[in-house]
């Protein structure tokens, strides 16, 4: 949420208050689904835990866990990766390479959110809500990179601003 916070000061410089509180308020949904998430996902290890472990109870949580870890999350990260890329590439607060890179990485969310249509849920498929594409690639891997990118690009826009003074 501090990265987020950091963000959206950064966006408000730019005369952009209306984008800045649509990136923090996506960003706050988007950490306010993957906490209920792993929530739900501690609660079904824990109702595993306690014998006799209830399949309807387990099966219901991890059914409900899918759409939160994958289309809606995936969803969520690709449109504040576009917010920040588009206020980028419109006044040129990060450098113009991690306005590109972070629509790419949205781009590639968004590849995997119509896996929330597949029929049939199958873990060892690519592209399926609980498939390591869905799951494993496109959920962890496109906000790392971008995360990392943008953390890259601040540091050596406050390095450089450093030396400018």
């Amino acid at each position: 949420m501090i990265f987020l916070a950091g963000l959206r000061h950064l966006i408000r410089r730019t005369n952009h208050e209306w984008l800045a509180s649509l990136f923090f308020g996506v960003g706050l949904v988007y950490v306010t689904l993957t906490a209920v998430a792993d929530l739900l996902q501690g609660a079904t290890v824990v109702d595993a835990l306690n014998p006799p472990a209830d399949g309807v109870i387990i099966r219901a949580m991890m059914e409900s866990m899918f759409l939160m870890y994958g289309a809606v999350a995936l969803w969520l990260m690709a449109l504040f990766m576009a917010i920040l890329s588009y206020v980028t590439l419109a006044d040129g607060i990060l450098p113009r390479w991690s306005a590109w890179l972070g629509y790419a990485c949205a781009l590639a969310c968004l590849a995997f959110v119509p896996t929330m249509f597949v029929r049939h849920v199958d873990l060892m498929g690519f592209y399926n809500p609980v498939g390591w594409g869905a799951e494993a690639i496109a959920n962890g891997f496109p906000l790392a990179v971008w995360m990392i990118a943008i953390g890259v690009a601040l540091l050596r826009k406050r390095v450089v601003e450093l030396d400018r003074a």
